[in-house]
């Protein structure tokens, strides 16, 4: 049968069609039958009327029906065809947009993936000598017009079929690739029913060590970035139920040159207590043992903060969250006016900048009423000093120099006409 593919693919590129082999082989005795028909057969195309194609230029037509055929029979070695060549369309070269590649074209192509080769080599290869001023007489073909895209596609296809079925083996298999690059990214890893295998052992010694799972990345240039900009502010987040397994992904992430949040670091694990968090912080302190920390920012759990600073501590500054900040300094506010007279519920706009003062500002938008206060302008936030009792809803804004530090200790009308903290009494 080798033999007769060659001749098949060379009489396709030849009459500009493709023969399809029609599903299921007839055995009689010692001899086998196969069927082949050419693309426009399609004994079935009144039913596909009423199916919805998404591009239209790449259906076959249905109206036609092409009677060529080629019957092939196998018998001991031995292959013998009939050939019915007259078609009942035009062969010519419009019709490769309904062809696929042939058969030596796509195992030409994961040859090439398989042995690494570049998506961008592999389309020059395959279209070969296509555009040069000695070929422009030359029959075009489907592979001429191969694109990047398509190769791609074979890959994805490749890489699905040779993915282990079990995640544990798959995970396993990425991790050894990172590995093995020039830079290694692995930062921790731990699988679940098994000890750790790269990084700091302190999630073996845990009661949860069988079922917990740990994995920590970093690029080289994640680490160029943090070893630049930590001495800013480290900011730690983490997200719930990222997968099916209802694993976290814990993320660090710095303030780059521009002002922006840039991530330098992440963690994928099933477990976010203290212990954990501190073997996490630890493979990060494995690998830059140097880093300059002086002040992270982690939302209202108290767990990373405390886990935090005891490996880059002590006695680290802690910010909270902007969002949280703002949902505590509301809630705050209500509290301290509930019951009162004439007090409304505060509502506000998100933090802005105070064109004058260039200080963040929180506008209230409804009025807010204080006892012993005659005024019920809309107020807005301004700086001031803290206290323990509010030492929890600071946020810190880079504004240049000085930074500006957000409390809810005082309130200023708009108009500037007084200044009263949260009790009502005047300040001077």
């Amino acid at each position: 049968m080798a033999n007769f593919q060659i001749w098949l693919e060379a009489e396709s590129s030849s009459t500009f069609t493709f023969f399809r082999k029609l599903n299921g082989n007839l055995v009689r005795g010692n001899k086998i039958f196969h069927y082949y028909s050419c693309q426009f057969y399609n004994p079935y195309y009144q039913s596909r009327s009423t199916l919805c194609f998404r591009n239209k230029k790449e259906v076959i037509p249905v109206s036609l029906n092409c009677p060529v055929r080629i019957n092939v029979c196998e018998e001991k070695g031995l292959v013998s065809a009939t050939y019915y060549p007259i078609h009942n369309h035009h062969t010519g070269f419009h019709n490769t947009k309904y062809q696929r590649f042939k058969d030596s074209t796509r195992n030409l192509i994961k040859s090439y993936l398989l042995l690494s080769f570049p998506i961008v080599e592999i389309q020059n290869l395959i279209r070969g000598n296509v555009g040069f001023r000695r070929h422009r007489s030359f029959v075009p073909s489907k592979e001429a017009f191969i694109s990047r895209r398509s190769i791609r596609t074979y890959y994805r296809r490749l890489q699905n079929s040779v993915r282990p079925e079990k995640d544990t083996l798959s995970v396993m298999c990425n991790v050894e690739r990172l590995k093995a690059e020039e830079y290694n990214p692995i930062l921790l890893f731990k699988p679940q029913n098994f000890k750790t295998l790269y990084g700091p052992p302190g999630l073996d010694a845990l009661l949860n060590s069988d079922k917990s799972f740990a994995l920590g990345i970093q690029t080289e240039t994640q680490k160029e970035m943090l070893i630049k900009h930590s001495y800013k502010i480290i900011c730690i987040d983490s997200t719930h139920d990222t997968n099916r397994y209802g694993f976290y992904l814990l993320s660090i992430h710095i303030q780059d040159e521009y002002g922006q949040g840039y991530p330098v670091a992440h963690f994928i694990c099933n477990y976010l207590d203290y212990d954990t968090l501190v073997t996490l912080f630890n493979s990060l302190k494995c690998r830059i043992s140097n880093l300059r920390v002086y002040k992270d920012m982690t939302d209202d759990d108290n767990v990373c903060y405390t886990a935090f600073n005891s490996v880059f501590g002590p006695n680290l500054n802690h910010l909270l969250f902007e969002e949280l900040m703002l949902d505590s300094v509301l809630s705050s506010l209500n509290t301290l006016v509930a019951g009162i007279q004439g007090a409304v519920n505060v509502k506000t706009n998100p933090l802005r900048i105070d064109p004058h003062s260039g200080r963040r500002q929180l506008h209230v938008k409804e009025g807010l009423r204080l006892p012993g206060s005659e005024f019920s302008h809309p107020a807005t936030l301004i700086k001031g000093n803290s206290n323990a009792r509010h030492q929890r809803l600071l946020r810190e804004y880079d504004l240049g120099s000085p930074k500006a530090i957000i409390s809810i200790d005082w309130i200023r009308w708009i108009d500037g006409s007084d200044m009263a903290d949260l009790t009502g009494n005047h300040l001077v």
